[in-house]
């Protein structure tokens, strides 16, 4: 009993953690991609498994009943700096167009800004569904060895 009681202090934020490093990994891997290859790829798992993490971390704060605004504001944030980073990397290999890129990191900066925590207290809140879909859509754009939004 008291293991599991101590389960959703430590995992949850670990899992939020553990998101927020992944995003210089991702980044890293994205630029090292034009001289190897298979470091798209590479990129492609790190951010699909560091995007899952937030559907568990979801799951298993309404599970565990145990959402504060820190932890909802720290996953929000997290989220944002995944796909933005992913983003940003991609338009440096020249894999996205910088204008679709601006327009998506702006968004994220928008949903992001002042009170984002407040906003996302619900348990089905429609912005966490819009947050992962940005990110399922950024790691589908990875897993193609990013030729999405390419400029011709």
């Amino acid at each position: 009993m008291i293991a599991r009681a101590a389960a959703p202090r430590t995992l949850l934020p670990a899992l939020t953690f553990g998101r927020i490093l992944a995003v210089p990994a991702v980044m890293a891997l994205i630029l090292a991609g034009p001289n190897n290859k298979s470091a798209y790829t590479a990129a492609a798992i790190v951010f699909a498994v560091a995007a899952s993490t937030d559907f568990v971390d979801g799951y298993l704060a309404r599970r565990w009943a145990v959402t504060t605004k820190l932890g909802s504001f720290l996953d929000t944030t997290a989220d944002k700096l995944l796909v933005s980073g992913a983003l940003i990397a991609l338009v440096d290999v020249n894999r996205a167009s910088p204008w679709i890129a601006a327009i998506i990191v702006g968004r994220e900066l928008l949903i992001l800004g002042p009170g984002a925590s407040s906003r996302r207290t619900s348990s089905s809140s429609p912005s966490s569904w819009r947050s992962s879909g940005g990110a399922m859509s950024s790691a589908l754009c990875v897993s193609t060895n990013g030729r999405c939004w390419q400029r011709p």
